[in-house]
């Protein structure tokens, strides 16, 4: 990068290399959230809430 800062070419190259740079952490990002939602479904298909009968009652206010 030989550009002056003020030129097109310098603005060009500074969004280039921070699309670049933003790949890798959205990357990274994602496949987290992936990996902690498949293993919280598979928490909640190993670990059942059978013996917690009070997450399937429904409750209504009092009027």
């Amino acid at each position: 990068m030989n550009s002056p800062v003020n030129s097109k070419q310098f603005y060009a190259e500074f969004i280039y290399l921070m699309a670049m740079g933003s790949q890798p952490f959205m990357y990274c990002w994602f496949g987290n959230e992936v990996t902690l939602k498949v293993n919280m479904k598979r928490n909640m298909i190993y670990f059942p809430s059978y013996s917690r009968p009070h997450f399937f009652i429904k409750t209504f206010p009092k009027q």
